[in-house]
């Protein structure tokens, strides 16, 4: 076994480890329940914008555009930042008029289309399988409603858009660690 595979068998091996140590976990458990009490993800921005949220699933745009970065330079070719191959597609129920306007007028704006209204609901599920169609490579990150069924019918509506050896990334798996009536928000904590 060379070096890499040697590493990657590591890792693996301690992932595995990581996996069934349960004071590890209950750390997690602890830090998750107190990062939301405190409003921890109110904490960040990213490239001049302030974000709600945990920083792991906002560097899409940025990760996309240093992958056209280089594919350009391998191929010794230009790029072309006005037309990107590679965009994001975010969905949200409410695009504040601020937040909207911010977006668009932020330098990676060309990889990202938004689109306003439910993720759950029938007319976005078709404009979003509409924007799919042709694209060589698709990841789904899902992180929505948080309760039960609405993440169920995302996964039906957007995991088939996945292609072969990209991911579905369900990024509302934590909430039912906690008990109903946790969070403030209504929507959230229900078990519906």
């Amino acid at each position: 076994m060379n070096k890499p595979e040697s590493f990657l068998n590591e890792c693996s091996n301690r992932i595995d480890e990581q996996a069934e140590n349960q004071d590890l976990l209950e750390a997690k458990n602890a830090f998750v329940k107190e990062s939301i009490l405190s409003k921890y993800s109110y904490n960040f921005s990213w490239l001049g914008r302030p974000i709600i949220n945990d920083p792991q699933d906002l560097l899409s745009a940025s990760m996309l555009t240093l992958l056209e970065y280089c594919d350009a330079e391998k191929k010794r070719e230009l790029l072309d930042p006005a037309n990107p191959r590679r965009k994001v597609l975010g969905i949200d129920i409410d695009i504040r008029a601020h937040n909207r306007e911010a977006i668009e007028a932020h330098s990676l704006f060309s990889r990202v289309e938004m689109i306003e209204g439910s993720s759950i609901d029938n007319s976005i599920i078709s404009k979003v399988r509409y924007c799919a169609k042709g694209s060589e490579k698709i990841m789904v990150f899902l992180d929505s409603n948080h309760t039960h069924k609405p993440v169920v019918k995302e996964l039906e509506a957007y995991a088939p858009l996945v292609t072969k050896g990209s991911y579905c990334v369900v990024l509302d798996t934590l909430i039912e660690v906690y008990a109903y009536g946790y969070f403030s928000r209504p929507s959230m904590g229900s078990w519906e």
